[in-house]
């Protein structure tokens, strides 16, 4: 009878489904960006006045070279690492390849480390912690890669909360000796976020957020600043995509007012974009609006503070977007603090791109976008930035393995560009002329 009810135990034991633990297959890719770019423009600026010393004449280019090694290992759907670095970007005339690292006075090529950042995603946890690219749910205040570690729940493509902190380089120098001038966040900057998403159905989703940051990296005066944010995304797969964000700051920097008072910070920014598509045509268009301060910086901040990214096509009035080469006039015409650009002018800018792909391998855009000043006061009375309007052409074969993008155009500045911009002569508004050449190789 025993020797029965044991071998009934074991039958129905062995019955029972096992429940196989998470697939911890590990498997590698490692991808390379290869750019070679070539940059001409016939000046730097809206003025050709000519300095006292002019040696080199006014136009400015360059030829380049920079490479994007991309590495992502994974455990399964699990463990994620993911480490991306940057070689270059090396300029041909500047970098001597025959140098080697250390040498005094070397101009060897470069290096910059962009992210090393590993992930956890199990039973709906996420946990992730490293060198990460930290963005909030508009990208204007937030767009930075900084060290975080951030935890949440749910699906990361669709609903799901994270709460993140992280930490900014400041410009304040502390040493390297623990428990005394280093390590105490004293006159660090921290970043605290509560965000996330929940996805109605296929076609849209809300995304918002709560924002914190502490910077404390000027002695004397610390910042404290906090955000809110929502953004309204809505896709038809390739057909169409919108997007509507709003996001507004409030704050105070302590001792920073004219009567060495605390200065309070009140801001916003919203911005609307979206893309169509029908055979070989695509309208690609954005609309931003971003508030600003008036003549005294002594009073309340009503610039907003800006992570120098929005969405734009554009090549000298925003960010480059095959490569920041940190000429565009929108940072120019702000303000550098600490990590962030503070655009006291405020902005107003619309951007409309018509794109054609008449052949498997060859795309072909007109692209233009009008940039302007909220407040004229702050700009000698000028309300135009400026007017940019570029061809661009684009060869790939191999599935995008290879490709030759070129873009020429020009950009028309007007009174506002010229008061904050130019370097000698602020009513001169010369027209730029740019053209630019990439040839991109992906392994």
């Amino acid at each position: 009878m025993k020797t029965r009810s044991i071998l009934l135990i074991a039958l129905v034991t062995w019955s029972l489904p096992v429940h196989a633990g998470p697939d911890l297959t590990r498997r590698f890719d490692y991808d390379l960006e290869l750019v070679n770019l070539f940059v001409w423009k016939n000046d730097g600026d809206f003025d050709r006045s000519k300095p006292l010393y002019d040696a080199h004449g006014q136009t400015e280019g360059f030829l380049a070279t920079f490479l994007h090694p991309f590495l992502h290992a994974r455990v399964g759907e699990v463990l994620h690492f993911f480490y991306e670095t940057e070689i270059g970007m090396d300029l041909w005339s500047e970098r001597n390849p025959d140098h080697w690292l250390g040498l005094e006075g070397s101009r060897a090529l470069s290096m910059k480390q962009r992210e090393i950042w590993g992930e956890l995603t199990y039973e709906g946890w996420i946990v992730k912690a490293g060198f990460q690219r930290m963005v909030d749910v508009s990208g204007l205040f937030v767009n930075h890669w900084i060290g975080a570690a951030r935890v949440g729940y749910g699906d990361r493509d669709g609903s799901h909360v994270l709460l993140s902190v992280g930490q900014l380089p400041d410009q304040t120098h502390e040493g390297w000796t623990w428990g005394e001038t280093f390590g105490n966040f004293n006159t660090d900057v921290l970043l605290g976020c509560l965000d996330g998403a929940w996805r109605w159905s296929d076609v849209l989703a809300l995304h918002g957020g709560a924002y914190f940051l502490h910077d404390a990296s000027r002695v004397g005066m610390p910042r404290d600043l906090g955000a809110a944010g929502l953004r309204l995304a809505a896709g038809g797969g390739p057909a169409w995509a919108a997007s509507l964000s709003f996001i507004t700051q409030f704050g105070r920097t302590r001792g920073a007012a004219g009567d060495r008072g605390d200065q309070e910070i009140f801001t916003w920014a919203a911005e609307a974009s979206g893309r169509w598509t029908r055979g070989m045509v695509t309208l690609r268009g954005a609309l931003l609006a971003m508030s600003a301060d008036d003549v005294d910086d002594t009073n309340d901040a009503l610039g907003f503070i800006w992570s120098g990214k929005r969405a734009a096509q554009s090549v000298l009035l925003s960010e480059n977007e095959l490569r920041d080469i940190g000429d565009n006039v929108d940072e120019r015409i702000a303000v550098y603090d600490g990590f962030f650009w503070e655009a006291r002018t405020g902005m107003l800018s619309a951007d409309l791109g018509l794109w054609l792909d008449p052949l498997p391998w060859l795309t072909a855009g007109l692209a233009s976008e009008v940039l302007l000043t909220l407040n004229p006061d702050t700009a000698l009375g000028g309300r135009l930035i400026g007017w940019e309007t570029a061809l661009h052409l684009d060869a790939h074969i191999l599935e995008g393995m290879f490709q030759v993008h070129a873009v020429g155009g020009v950009l028309l500045p007007g009174k506002a560009g010229a008061a904050l911009v130019n370097g000698i002569d602020n009513e001169a508004t010369a027209p730029v002329g740019f053209t630019q050449v990439a040839l991109i190789m992906r392994f």
